[in-house]
């Protein structure tokens, strides 16, 4: 008769060993991986972060003012920014120039763009009297007006200056201000009407409408898709080509579903509040506008995503939504959405860590926006223009 007393210790055994096999097998699987992708050369791209730099001590409007700001990237992919604090007297000078923290970037941020603010706090030069038979163009909006990652001679707004000639004398002004959106927005439009315009045109960027805190609760992983915002990896995400791999992957699946949700909902009946108070808004600005004389004017900017060749721009939605509320409103509208569609993405970008429109993308865009400028002016022209 079996010894019933061994029968569970050798089942436990059995289970124990499997167990094990399992366990060395995965962990083999997961060495094999990891060689493999290290061979190959695979892993999550490290795309860095902007390190900033004033010689002031608030890096935000309108602290800002008086300063200059230099934005600062790990690479300079396309040899376009200026600063180059590998070069031993380049740090020296702006050390004596009282910018701060310039040995502590240079470690990691070498190549990096200045911005250099007005006494207000703006992108241009400092607020005088108009000129008698001087046209005046003012530009209001948020990091795409002010043109992040942009030298100033290269941005829409310079290049828009000189395509306007032969409107005889012309000038532009960048009254763009980093990180505004609405309601915070409206502000900037009593500025604007300090200088006299001919005509205003607003830059509109997707994520500047007015919204409520819900819809974050509702899509907590959202990346605007317009600044790197991702969370710094784990110990093994950095040390392991096959786990960073893997989580960056996971991580952007996530985040692009949630992003592309919130982005559809700020102008839909998802946002019906907010968004009826961005036009609400914007109805108030163009009736201020043309209180003053001044043509107003919205031109909104795509997001630099899907833009390629055959793929599908993720929110066509949203930019028929912003049409129609705007156009409803009576204010002329410009979609620089078929201006840069067809074109890689990723070569509109000022870097792979920021997402604004570079150099090209500014360039491309000049033109038809100097056309829509061109056309307000006609407006402010036929005046006097009548709140509506």
């Amino acid at each position: 008769m079996p010894d019933r007393t061994t029968q569970p210790q050798g089942g436990a055994r059995r289970v124990l060993l499997a167990l094990l096999s399992t366990a060395f097998g995965i962990l083999l699987a997961l060495l094999v991986g990891e060689a493999a992708f290290r061979i190959l050369g695979l892993k999550a791209p490290e795309t860095g972060r902007i390190f900033r730099i004033s010689n002031g001590a608030n890096l935000q409007f309108p602290g800002r003012a008086g300063h200059t700001i230099i934005d600062l990237y790990n690479s300079n992919p396309r040899g376009t920014f200026p600063v180059d604090l590998n070069d031993e007297g380049t740090r020296r000078d702006l050390i004596r120039r009282k910018f701060t923290r310039v040995d502590e970037a240079w470690k990691t941020n070498p190549y990096g763009i200045p911005f250099t603010y007005n006494s207000r706090g703006f992108r241009d030069r400092d607020f005088t009297p108009k000129p008698a038979g001087t046209k005046r163009v003012v530009f209001v909006g948020d990091s795409f007006t002010e043109a992040q990652g942009v030298v100033e001679r290269a941005t829409m707004v310079r290049l828009v200056e000189s395509q306007l000639g032969h409107d005889g004398p012309v000038e532009t002004w960048n009254l763009g201000v980093r990180g505004h959106d609405f309601p915070a927005l409206e502000a900037l439009f009593d500025a604007a009407l300090e200088l006299s315009p001919d005509v205003v045109i607003y830059g509109m960027v997707l994520n500047d409408g007015d919204h409520d805190d819900a819809l974050h609760e509702r899509w907590p992983r959202v990346n605007d898709w317009i600044m790197v915002r991702q969370e710094a990896p784990s110990w093994i995400e950095r040390n392991s080509n096959l786990a960073g791999f893997v989580s960056h992957r996971v991580e952007l699946m996530l985040v692009s579903r949630d992003t592309t949700a919130w982005y559809r909902a700020l102008y839909s009946d998802a946002n019906r509040d907010g968004w009826g108070r961005t036009r609400a808004a914007l109805r108030r600005i163009d009736a201020r506008c043309r209180r003053a004389g001044a043509s107003f004017g919205v031109a909104l900017w795509p997001l630099l995503v899907g833009l390629d060749a055959g793929a599908s721009y993720p929110f066509e939605d949203a930019h028929v939504q912003i049409r129609k509320g705007v156009e409803r409103a009576g204010v002329p509208f410009l979609d620089l959405l078929p201006v840069l569609r067809g074109r890689e993405s990723a070569s509109l970008w000022v870097h792979p860590s920021d997402l604004h429109p570079n150099e090209r993308a500014q360039a491309l865009v000049a033109p038809v926006l100097a056309d829509f400028v061109h056309l307000r002016l006609l407006d402010a022209a036929n005046g006097p223009l009548v709140a509506k």
